[in-house]
């Protein structure tokens, strides 16, 4: 939630300086950096381009179930083949410098997803390749060779799943390769602001999204966040980190619990087993750079990188108010410790702070935010039809803020801590998901302290979309508290055809003493070989933010948070690389947390489950892959979303968007160049219009009017990105060159309005107009 309206007004406006505030010199600045990029490019393609012929590409293949090795599967690479070993590794040499789909071929086995492959003359990060066992019965069908063509049953889901490989989200256009951003291009899924990576996802707000790191449950993953939010200014995932990113709409099964919409689950890549590397970037959002190499004796590897901003080198000539400072490090080590046992330990830490002046109402904010996660994963092979993993881990987010107002004395300020310990052991027995079962604990420790002294203020919370009112605060409180779930997943084959997937997961909470149980079912009918028929559905319980328990002490008697899903899925391949889906879907809601007196000039904090929301909506997505590189996508979303208010009135959610339309194309040029575009349309968020009232001392305010709640709408919102692409290799190193510009016709978007108490007037807050961004990779 957020402090003074000013206050959140400039910090969400803060991030559309990253990487280049549009306004007033920024231009100037755009030219510079293109020059800088473009003399870099020139004297590369000066150098000799002699991309060796003898490049080498290494990897692993394993089953996506138990993660264990796969002997005897040939993959192909640009015709190249190789067949693994024992430890299902393979080695492929002399592949064309360029980037590939994989192909592999096996008896029993078939590709999950679709795996890309970057061959360079420089840094090759290493494949790992996940294959799913496939039944044949009594009859032998032979070598299944399979191209990565995508499908609706993948893994432990059915429907409303969308996964993405590293070099996927690597060329998405206007994303600023933020994770969040390019997932919100997803068919049900916006960002809330072009300012922030708040995701929000079938009519959900953005606290509904649940994220995961390596099986390392993170609240948030951004720079700039606040308290609350699963989202910030930008993120801090490294990209080049990423594997692949997972991000399930709705209908989640059982392992994953304890948020209501969406979940974003990302793996990260090993670190090449067989030399060092590594890479170095330069762009509008920082500079930075990673290692990796090998362990000791081949059995493990390393990886690590760090990336810190410069905007404050930039602050005079874009004229920026306030200059955010950010800086973040990952690494990760995997050690095989025997032949059925494997450890990875991961640690990511990203650090922010910002200062911020105005020449209005309040003279100052400074903010400070701090955020960590660490953990291990212990994998074990239990025998032929059995693994388990253990998972250790703690995560940390830290708050310093205070927003000085008129005099020295501040107005508000925040610290606080917030930290979970957690441990889980999941158990898969079971050849293949045709026929599997899935049994896991975990307990956690939560540890969180608040001190927060605020006056009376009214702020903006992006998690709600709209302002918000709230009286005197002195918080001073700490608390401890042990959370637990366990649940229990099926997976199993009717006939040839029909896949059903169930489960259910129990939760207890000893902060809030709360017990939820929440039932979880899937099945899939695959019509004919290229269509499938699914159905999705469970119930999903969410706790109150630890920020909202400590707003006042009545909130730590709330209930959770419920929301049932319900999704019809139907899915074509109509050709290799091409795909056509439509889903249908309804999700209930009920014991939201809502403010017991939203309606006064000063609530106190209390809040009740008296909220009920429901939503219903249809995303469709249609999406084509050519072999040349060539791509193209279209994604409509027409929904529903609304609340019901204290009187008993249906009105229109926050985040009630109605109508989304994603255009998406990419075409490969002559001299190794790809261009590619999006196009984007959101219909207008609700808003509510408070009236204005005159002060004695002839100023202006606002006045809480819920009984009008929403009944106006913001401008629609559009936008269209351009992106230009080049990969240059030479004899033993790379480099990659991109230049996008966002928001080419420069379309006024407008993100919200602020409130002028001194001329009783409604200012407009624009999002991202016109932004060039610039960058420049090398590997090695």
């Amino acid at each position: 939630m957020i402090t003074l309206e000013d206050f959140a007004e400039q910090t969400k406006g803060l991030p559309s300086a990253m990487p280049i505030n549009a306004r007033s010199g920024a231009l100037r600045v755009s030219v510079l950096a293109v020059f800088v990029v473009l003399a870099l490019a020139i004297a590369s393609a000066a150098l000799p381009a002699d991309p060796t012929p003898d490049t080498t590409l290494t990897g692993v293949v394993r089953e996506a179930l138990s993660a264990k090795p796969v002997s005897g599967v040939v993959v192909t690479v640009a015709g190249i083949s190789d067949t693994t070993d024992g430890d299902g590794e393979f080695v492929i040499v002399g592949a064309q410098v360029g980037t590939h789909i994989v192909s592999v071929a096996s008896e029993g086995f078939g590709l999950v997803g679709t795996v890309e492959a970057l061959v360079s003359s420089g840094r090759v990060p290493r494949l790992e390749i996940d294959v799913a066992r496939i039944p044949t019965g009594p009859r032998d069908l032979g070598p299944i060779v399979v191209t990565g063509v995508r499908g609706a049953d993948t893994g432990r889901t059915v429907n409303s799943t969308e996964t993405m490989t590293r070099r996927e989200m690597q060329g998405q256009v206007g994303a600023v390769w933020d994770p969040q951003r390019i997932l919100g291009y997803q068919p049900g899924a916006t960002t809330s602001s072009d300012m922030t990576n708040n995701i929000v996802v079938r009519g959900g707000n953005p606290s509904e999204n649940q994220i995961f790191v390596d099986h390392i449950e993170m609240p948030n993953i951004s720079h700039l966040s606040w308290q609350g939010e699963t989202g910030g200014g930008i993120g801090i995932i490294n990209l080049d980190f990423v594997r692949d990113a997972t991000f399930h709409t709705g209908g989640f099964p059982a392992e994953y619990g304890g948020k209501l919409s969406s979940v974003l689950d990302i793996r990260f890549r090993e670190g090449n087993r067989e030399r060092l590397g590594g890479e170095m970037e330069l762009s509008m959002a920082g500079v930075g750079g990673g290692l990796e190499g090998p362990l000791q004796g081949g059995k493990g590897s390393w990886v690590a990188s760090y990336r810190k901003s410069f905007l404050d080198l930039l602050k005079e000539p874009i004229r920026l108010a306030a200059v955010p400072h950010y800086e973040d490090a990952h690494g990760k080590i995997v050690l095989d410790l025997s032949p059925k046992q494997t450890i990875s330990v991961l640690g990511i830490v990203g650090r922010d702070d910002i200062d911020i002046k105005w020449v209005r109402d309040a003279d100052r904010a400074v903010v400070d935010g701090l955020k960590y996660a660490v953990g291990a994963n212990w994998r074990v092979d239990l025998g032929a039809n059995a693994a388990s993993r253990v998972t250790l881990s703690q995560t940390g987010n830290y708050y310093d803020v205070q927003v000085y107002q008129v005099d020295d004395d501040p107005a508000y300020t925040n610290d606080s801590a917030e930290r979970e310990t957690t441990i889980e052991g999941v158990i898969d027995i079971g050849e293949s998901y045709a026929d599997a079962w899935q049994i896991g604990a975990m307990a956690r420790l939560v540890d969180f302290r608040h001190t927060i002294d605020s006056r009376a203020w009214r702020g903006f919370s992006e998690n709600q979309g709209r302002a918000v009112w709230l009286g005197d605060q002195e918080i001073d409180e700490r608390h401890e508290a042990f959370q637990f779930a366990g649940f229990l997943h099926r997976d199993m084959t009717i006939a040839d055809d029909v896949t059903v997937r169930f489960g259910v997961r129990a939760q207890r909470s000893a902060l809030t003493d709360s017990t939820t149980v929440d039932p979880r079912f899937g099945v899939a009918w695959r019509i004919t070989p290229a269509a499938t028929f699914s159905v999705t559905g469970g119930q999903y319980h969410q706790p109150p933010t630890y920020v909202e328990l400590t707003l006042d002490k009545g909130n730590f008697d709330l209930k959770d948070a419920q929301a049932r899903h319900m999704i019809v899925g139907l899915e074509v391949n109509l050709a290799e690389g091409a795909r056509i889906s439509a889903e249908g879907y309804r999700k209930l809601y009920r014991d939201v947390p809502v403010f017991e007196d939203a309606d006064s000039i000063a609530p106190s904090g209390r809040m009740v489950n008296d909220g009920e929301k429901r939503v219903s909506g249809v995303d469709l997505l249609l999406e084509k892959r050519a072999k040349n590189g060539a791509f193209g996508s279209v994604v409509a979303t027409l929904s529903e979303s609304r609340s019901l208010d204290a009187l008993g009135e249906w009105y229109a959610d926050d985040f009630d968007y109605r109508k989304m339309l994603t255009l998406s194309g990419g075409v490969p040029l002559v001299g190794g160049w790809r261009a590619s575009a999006r196009w984007r349309y959101v219909g207008g968020r609700p808003f509510t219009q408070f009236p204005v009232v005159e002060l004695e001392d002839g100023s202006y305010d606002l006045v809480p009017d819920f009984e009008s709640r929403n009944q106006v709408r913001y401008p629609d919102y559009h936008r269209l990105d351009l992106r230009m692409d080049r990969r240059l290799d030479f004899a033993a190193w790379g480099t990659s060159l991109f230049f996008e510009v966002q928001n080419v016709y420069s379309r006024e978007n407008v993100f919200s309005r602020q409130f002028d108490r001194k001329n009783g007037r409604f200012l407009d807050i624009l999002q991202f107009q016109r932004l060039g961004i610039v960058g420049l990779i090398a590997d090695f």
